[in-house]
């Protein structure tokens, strides 16, 4: 029957290949669809796998990127800090640098205030120096002029000493002469005997 013929299959009525029959249609679907799930299975498999690969590489992506970010601000950081400490070395250098000038322009003005004071000093001295010279040529010079004038003096005196002395021995000595005159005069006209006497006398005198 047509039945029977479904049921075992059959040929075509158009070309007459031979038809499978429902047993073998509902295997060939059962098979189909078990390999659809199959398939769906592997594809959703697949996909869960390549969404977790995407997952570990979008978090691989996402740590590198973190890891590049962490190694640019380590960078940075370690830039800002060596920047740093070099400008705090620069400033050390310059502190120093000032330090040390304004020690050496201590120091100067030091030398320049006792340079000062010494050349004030050295020239007080001088002046005082000069002016005891002064005094001491002064009052030497008044001693001289003085000693001069006492000498002068002195030499006056012994001068008018001197011709008043004259004076009296050319007086004693004229008189000398009128006395020896008068004596030789007077021992021409005296006998010996009291010449004799006179001699005698005046001796004693």
């Amino acid at each position: 029957s047509s039945s029977n013929a479904g049921a075992l299959g059959g040929s075509c009525r158009y070309c007459g290949a031979p038809q499978p029959g429902l047993a073998e249609v509902a295997e060939l679907k059962e098979r189909l669809e078990a390999e659809a799930r199959d398939e769906r299975r592997r594809w959703e498999d697949w996909r869960a796998e390549e969404e977790r690969a995407w997952a570990l590489r979008l978090r691989d992506r996402e740590r590198e990127r973190l890891r590049k970010v962490e190694v640019d601000a380590e960078a940075k950081a370690k830039g800002e800090r060596e920047a740093m400490a070099s400008q705090r070395a620069e400033y050390g250098r310059l502190e120093a640098k000032l330090r040390n000038s304004l020690r050496d322009v201590d120091a100067r003005e030091r030398t320049l205030q006792d340079a000062e004071a010494r050349l004030q000093r050295e020239r007080a001295s001088k002046v005082l120096d000069l002016q005891m010279l002064e005094k001491r040529l002064r009052d030497e010079s008044k001693h001289s002029v003085d000693a001069e004038i006492r000498a002068r003096k002195a030499v006056e005196k012994a001068l008018a000493s001197s011709r008043a002395a004259t004076d009296r021995a050319e007086k004693r000595a004229a008189q000398a002469d009128a006395d020896f005159d008068r004596w030789r005069q007077a021992h021409r006209k005296t006998p010996e005997a009291e010449l004799v006497a006179r001699v005698a006398k005046a001796r004693a005198e």
